[in-house]
């Protein structure tokens, strides 16, 4: 019986020596051991009870090293995920960055249309604007000016002849101003996603380049101007708006007018020139407003004849005397006077 306390010394010292090993000191020492393999000895209690605590230990810093080699490679997945989430806080602080610059980008440009002393409020009809044609008859001579996309034609001999431009941002002097003022056409014609016209008078809002001239803005009021030496093959002439040319060509309403300005009503007198204006509109109108927009438009219109119509009913009667009317009645009366003092002389 006095050989299990001995036993239990030994392992003890063998267990405290091994405690106080590293674990590439086990290591190497019972990897040495294996590739050794067992002594030649006598086969006894207290030669196998050593190697089973000494396979035990190594098991056990096995367990450990394993460990050891899971944590490194947690310790690892961790680093990456940091990483990615530092990169991406860092992509986010980036694009915040970006938000932030166009913000103040789009609050400097915000306050430039404020007005001064009104804090929050921008200039009273800065994003407001409005297209012109304007006609001039001088003797023989027509004169038109416009700026934007409202339109005067003339009925030449039934053909139509346009009189003026129809500044759109894609025409290609129009777009390299806008351009070169600072502004972009979309793919849908617009000046910065806003106006579908490159013309205009006001419009503020896309005139703000201190660095250039009026003409030279984004949007332009500057006019283009064609001059006609009018001749008796020119009949009328129709200046409209957008909503008009929107839906018909300018030789689809010479055509709609030339076929209509000769009729005559049930009295058998000329149609106003406001009738057939009125069935014009109408022609262009949509019946609602589920399409594309066309014919939904505002629309204005007016149309001026060069000749001299027969249109009794243009001329009112208005109560007044003509000169002959006068002259006759003053005669009437001389006439009447004279015999009265005729007869009061016979008297």
């Amino acid at each position: 019986f006095s050989l299990f306390p001995a036993v239990d010394n030994e392992e003890a010292a063998l267990l405290h020596e091994e405690a106080t090993m590293t674990i590439e000191e086990l290591l190497t020492r019972y990897g040495q051991n294996c590739h050794k393999g067992p002594p030649h000895s006598k086969s006894g209690a207290s030669d196998k009870l050593p190697r089973v605590a000494k396979s035990k230990f190594f098991e056990d810093s096995e367990d450990e090293s394993d460990e050891a080699e899971e944590e490194e490679e947690d310790s690892e997945e961790c680093s990456e995920e940091e990483d990615g989430y530092s990169s991406e806080e860092a992509e986010n602080e980036e694009d915040e960055d970006d938000t932030e610059e166009a913000e103040e980008d789009d609050e400097e440009e915000e306050e430039e249309m404020m007005v001064p002393g009104m804090e929050g409020k921008e200039e009273p009809g800065s994003d407001s604007g409005t297209t012109a044609v304007v006609a001039l008859i001088r003797g023989k001579q027509l004169i038109v000016a416009n700026a934007g996309d409202s339109r005067c034609v003339v009925s030449e001999a039934g053909k139509a002849l346009d009189m003026s431009y129809d500044h759109k941002p894609e025409d290609e002097v129009e777009l390299a101003r806008i351009k070169n003022a600072g502004g972009k056409v979309t793919m849908d014609g617009r000046v910065n996603g806003g106006l579908n016209l490159s013309r205009a008078i006001g419009d503020h809002f896309y005139k703000r380049n201190k660095n250039l001239p009026p003409e030279e803005q984004m949007i332009s009021a500057l006019p283009d101007i064609k001059v006609l030496t009018l001749t008796d093959d020119h009949e009328f002439m129709v200046i409209a708006c957008d909503g008009i040319w929107n839906v018909m060509s300018s030789q689809e309403v010479v055509d709609f007018i030339q076929s209509k300005i000769s009729q005559r009503d049930e009295n058998g007198e000329l149609r106003l020139l406001s009738s057939i204006v009125e069935e014009l509109l109408d022609q262009c109108l949509a019946p609602d407003t589920s399409g594309d927009g066309t014919g939904c438009d505002n629309m204005t219109c007016i149309i001026i004849c060069f000749k001299p119509r027969n249109t009794a009913e243009l001329q009112p009667e208005s109560g007044k005397r003509k000169l002959e009317e006068v002259l006759s009645t003053e005669g009437a009366e001389e006439n009447g006077n004279s015999d009265k003092k005729k007869k009061a002389k016979r008297d």
